[in-house]
């Protein structure tokens, strides 16, 4: 067993390695990518901020239920 994580650590190691010291890729990115990643950070943030609505909606029913009691 001892073995097994050795050699695991060992890989990741390696594979960390090889993913830092890569050469440059002569790529570019498309400009649909960003105004996806646009799209995805702005749901995001729409969620983030339904769920704390949620949250204290919640909490403000569960005050208005203790104080009818």
């Amino acid at each position: 067993m001892n073995y097994l994580t050795r050699f695991t650590k060992i890989f990741v190691l390696f594979a960390l390695l090889y993913l830092v010291l890569s050469k440059k890729a002569h790529a570019y990115i498309d400009l649909g990518t960003g105004s996806y990643i646009l799209q995805l950070i702005i749901a995001f943030l729409i969620a983030a901020l339904m769920l704390v609505k949620s949250f204290f909606k919640r909490l403000i029913n569960f005050f208005y239920n203790f104080s009818k009691r």
